[in-house]
């Protein structure tokens, strides 16, 4: 049970790191489009690296998605380094 809730609360934080990349103008469909991954890869690190600061547990899909939500809305502004959106994330999660 908790591989399955695992996989679930995995799966809908990268769905939300997706829909931002998606709302930055960005396709993730197709294999050449690079900068899509690239910002998917910063959104998802920078999402790990929050969590664990905060302590937040593979479980917790609550704390999770906000987690999630708060550093969309600041990579919304185009702010798609790391140590900045985990650090936004942190402070407003607190």
């Amino acid at each position: 049970m908790s591989v399955v809730l695992f996989r679930d609360v995995q799966q809908t934080c990268v769905s939300l790191i997706e829909d931002c990349v998606h709302g930055l103008g960005v396709t993730t469909k197709g294999p050449t489009d690079h900068s899509s991954n690239d910002k998917t890869n910063v959104l998802q690190a920078a999402f790990d690296l929050a969590c664990n600061e905060l302590c937040i547990g593979e479980t917790d899909e609550l704390s999770r998605e906000r987690v999630a939500s708060m550093m969309l809305a600041f990579a919304k502004y185009g702010r798609l380094d790391v140590e900045k959106l985990k650090t936004f994330a942190v402070q407003q999660f607190q």
